[in-house]
């Protein structure tokens, strides 16, 4: 039998590949594996297995697959952690074997050895995709505890495959995001594209559940945020930049809106352009407040008759757990486009949200708006 067509056998059909070729490594490895893992009540089907493991190991020593069973088998025939040893010594000649890394990393857990734990789960999601739904749920849990996130933190700064998929899936599905946020504000994370669209995510929910000081922490580790976004309302080429959405102003393309930010001018503006079927908030912006009295002031101009369509200004602050209306300004008009009024920010209210609420004409001729200035000044 040619060399081509054991190895196809072996990787096909391993048990027919032994009696053609007793001693094909490949061969062994793969019902020594299977045999450990299907029968592990039957002890002779494990004496078996740990007998091909060692035959396949004799014929090559470097064998992490041939080690693994050894130990995989000594753990159900002698105790649990027998196996230890020859199981280490296959991670030390190989970390692409994703079952004795789960098994390695178990191990570490059950000794609360954290550091060593992340070193196997981080070799197994490099070589596994598929046991990331497996692993990300509970280590994502586990960062709520401040010495694993201590631990966790350098896997941030690496280039590794999994670290975008479990950042989003920690921002998604943690209960806590401000851990997920004192973390990320501390890390050195990636460069990417992906990252950045993450942090904007983050900073949304952070947002929107009222975690300003997590939010206000996170902003300003990232570097190069100049910290008068956080305080003003303005069109400015700062807080039209991209990212970090909404303390920098959020811009919704949904339900008909289009919009525009002439971001590369001295006086940025926001061109909005509203179906028929449109009514959403087509801007928005958070800012940082304190008690007492300011001033409310908004420009622009509609670029066509309006021809029923309303565009209004509000102001909603965090109080009692959620945002509420605090001030909200008439609809604009052809003739009543720009609004200048004082609002008073009231006792506890720790961040307000300025909104633009766009809703779209009668018939079917798109309505076009232009915000020219946006401004919310404390008077006292």
């Amino acid at each position: 039998m040619s060399k081509s067509a054991e190895t196809y056998l072996a990787r096909t059909q391993p048990m027919l590949a032994l009696k053609l070729a007793p001693d094909n490594v490949q061969a062994l490895n793969a019902v020594a594996s299977a045999q450990s893992l299907t029968r592990q009540n039957n002890p002779a089907t494990l004496r078996e297995a740990k007998a091909l493991a060692q035959r396949s190991l004799l014929a090559q020593p470097l064998n992490p697959a041939a080690l693994r069973v050894i130990g995989w088998v000594d753990n159900a025939t002698i105790r649990q952690g027998a196996g230890l040893k020859p199981m280490a010594v296959a991670s030390l000649q190989s970390r692409r074997d994703v079952m004795n890394q789960l098994w390695l990393m178990t191990r570490a857990i059950s000794e609360q050895d954290i550091g060593q734990a992340l070193v196997h789960f981080d070799a197994a999601a490099r070589v596994s995709p598929e046991v990331w739904p497996l692993l990300f749920p509970p280590m994502i849990i586990a960062l709520n505890d401040s010495k694993f996130a201590d631990l966790f933190e350098p896997y941030l700064g690496q280039n590794n495959p999994w670290i975008g998929d479990f950042t989003r899936q920690a921002i998604r599905l943690s209960d806590r995001p401000v851990v997920i946020a004192a973390l990320l504000s501390r890390g050195d994370l990636p460069k990417t594209a992906e990252f950045r669209g993450l942090i904007d995510e983050l900073a949304r929910k952070l947002t929107y559940g009222g975690q300003f000081d997590a939010l206000i922490q996170l902003y300003n580790s990232q570097g190069g945020n100049p910290a008068s976004v956080l305080t003003e309302a303005s069109l400015t080429p700062a807080t039209v930049a991209d990212g970090f959405t909404p303390v920098r102003w959020l811009l919704d393309t949904e339900d008909g809106a289009e919009i525009d930010l002439s971001k590369g001018a001295s006086r940025p503006r926001i061109y909005i352009v509203l179906a028929r079927t449109a009514s959403n908030v087509p801007a928005s912006k958070f800012m940082t407040v304190r008690e007492g009295r300011y001033r409310f002031s908004a420009s622009g101009e509609f670029l066509r008759p309006p021809a029923g369509a309303e565009f209004q200004w509000r102001v909603r602050c965090w109080t009692d757990g959620a945002f509420r209306i605090i001030w909200q300004s008439p609809a604009l008009t052809d003739d009543q486009h720009s609004v200048s009024e004082d609002i008073i920010i009231p006792q506890g209210c720790g961040g307000a949200l300025i909104e633009l609420l766009g809703k779209g004409p009668v018939n079917d001729v798109d309505a076009e708006y232009v915000v020219n200035s946006v401004d919310m000044d404390r008077l006292n």
